[in-house]
């Protein structure tokens, strides 16, 4: 079965399907999430492979094969994660600075944000007095498409440059 394409999601709650389907659960990490292709082996020995266009991010609840008999929906697997919480940090331009040359992946979250545990980005925090502790949950990292922008404040707004 070859998939290309993100069919519609599903909701975190309340996945009803309609009597005589079945839902194929396809478990991914975040990483997997993030790259075109993919190819596993269901226990039934049916291969699925993914081939996503440049861009798409599978999604937890994503539905990549729907037909009469079944569904195949993306389970993006939690994974552990440092939880940042940024408020009162008066360094804070220059850690996201130091977290930016370190290409670390970032989720927004309210009062901080999410990061992967490496030990240069957890030096860059303890070096700027950030509160930080570790947990395991679902990672969604900022895409940021070439040559598009996106604000995150009312006064602040990144753009990758095409130049």
């Amino acid at each position: 079965m070859l998939c290309d394409r993100v069919l519609f999601n599903l909701p975190e709650t309340d996945i009803t399907l309609p009597p005589g389907k079945r839902a194929v659960v396809l478990d991914l990490t975040w990483l997997q999430c993030h790259g075109r292709t993919f190819r596993q082996t269901f226990d039934d020995g049916r291969t699925i492979r993914l081939l996503m266009s440049p861009g798409v991010v599978l999604r937890h609840g994503d539905v990549v094969h729907d037909d009469e008999g079944e569904i195949v929906w993306i389970n993006q697997l939690p994974c552990p994660l440092l939880l940042v919480q940024t408020a009162g940090c008066p360094t804070l331009p220059q850690l996201m600075y130091e977290l930016g040359n370190l290409h670390a992946p970032l989720e927004l979250i309210d009062g901080g944000f999410l990061t992967l545990p490496d030990g240069p980005i957890e030096a860059a925090l303890r070096k700027h007095g950030v509160a930080f502790h570790s947990e395991t949950r679902r990672f969604s990292p900022i895409p940021l498409p070439n040559g598009e922008s996106f604000q995150l404040a009312n006064h602040f707004t990144v753009t990758r440059r095409t130049s």
